[in-house]
């Protein structure tokens, strides 16, 4: 299965609508249908369940409710442009059907928003996904409701920050060299060079003569 948490969880849900069909649980009363729904959806899901917070209009014993609180925690981690990006580079495979190659981008395009999209959402996507910086394009396609504003101003702020780091380092390392050669020369002048030529010996102590 695709990786996207979205995608799984939209087809995870039309396996569980199928399901309830075929067993007839869709007949049992609601107590029944969750239990049976938190029984087959997974382990990890099961977790994700226990975190689910409830308002009064709610009720964990109604598997529409459950089903609408797993929407919500799936469908927010949608990310529109990862989900553009494959689908720009999703290529059709050796041995692979035009059939089964369409079907797929269909699913793809499905979390692309392409009916929305605008120009600044085009120059943001390429700006993500041309950035030099790995770790910045993992941050901002971490980010949920990310402008192509937001991106820029988070672009050159570390781009200023970097660059002040540079001077900073630079300044850091002039000092260090100023030191070093002060102690060269230091070491180096005619008044301590004498001392070290002329410098007393020290006495040794006298030591007693044996006949």
């Amino acid at each position: 299965m695709d990786n996207n948490l979205a995608t799984n969880w939209k087809q995870w849900r039309k396996i569980w609508q199928r399901y309830e069909i075929a067993t007839g649980i869709y007949k049992q009363e609601g107590l029944i249908r969750v239990a049976t729904l938190l029984s087959v959806i997974g382990e990890d899901a099961a977790k994700v369940y226990d975190t689910f917070t409830w308002v009064d209009s709610q009720n964990e014993q109604c598997v529409t409710d459950v089903l609408a609180q797993f929407d919500r925690y799936c469908e927010p981690r949608t990310q529109v442009i990862y989900e553009r990006y494959r689908f720009n580079n999703r290529n059709q495979a050796v041995d692979e059907t035009i059939s089964a190659y369409v079907t797929d981008l269909r699913t793809i395009a499905k979390n692309c928003a392409h009916e929305d999209i605008t120009p600044d959402e085009i120059i943001r996507d390429r700006l993500v996904l041309g950035l030099r910086d790995d770790k910045m394009r993992e941050r901002l396609l971490r980010m949920n409701d990310l402008t192509l504003e937001k991106a820029i101003d988070i672009c050159k702020a570390a781009e200023q920050t970097s660059a002040q780091l540079q001077v900073m380092q630079g300044a850091t390392q002039d000092v260090s060299f100023i030191r070093k050669r002060q102690t060269r020369q230091a070491a180096s002048t005619p008044h301590n060079r004498t001392q070290q030529r002329f410098t007393t010996p020290k006495p040794r102590a006298p030591t007693e003569q044996h006949q």
